[in-house]
């Protein structure tokens, strides 16, 4: 992708996309196809996972730390060339959540209770990208963070 001030996310995509132009053939818009697919599908979870704080956990349960995800667990010869490591390092993705979401639904099959009132019913709320100012006066900036998906109105 090519990375610019002035280039939206989908602006960026389209002008990588217009390689695919100048090639004849159903085999070239297939390929256009799948690569638009890929880039739509990964780069949000890739995002995601260059938050502050993702919500990531090992095959145990336990959670890991922004260092433990970035500087994996590998080695490298004396010329710096890259060895990959033996077998795939696997990770939980958004297990916060589910269980937050399992914990309530058990809880609602439990009490057997309707909730009356005007509040809003429980909801997962997206995960999304919120700025914030921080500084004072003239010292101000305007810095972006990752708000991960939370489970609204859970407890009751």
């Amino acid at each position: 992708m090519i990375i610019a001030d002035n280039l939206t996310v989908k602006e960026s995509a389209d002008l990588v996309f217009e390689q695919y132009q100048g090639m004849s053939g159903s085999q070239a818009q297939h390929m256009a196809d799948a690569d638009k697919l890929a880039l739509y599908t990964y780069l949000p979870m890739l995002l995601w996972l260059c938050a502050d704080e993702p919500d990531v956990s090992n095959m145990l349960g336990e959670p890991m730390t922004i260092e433990q995800v970035r500087c994996p667990k590998h080695s490298q010869k004396k010329g710096g060339q890259f060895v990959p490591p033996s077998t795939p390092r696997i990770h939980n993705l958004g297990q916060r959540l589910g269980g937050e979401i399992r914990k309530f639904k058990d809880e609602m099959v439990e009490s057997n209770e309707t909730k009356k009132g005007t509040a809003k019913r429980p909801h997962i709320r997206k995960g999304h990208w919120h700025g914030y100012w921080q500084g004072s006066g003239q010292d101000k900036q305007f810095v972006p963070k990752w708000l991960s998906a939370t489970f609204v109105n859970a407890t009751n």
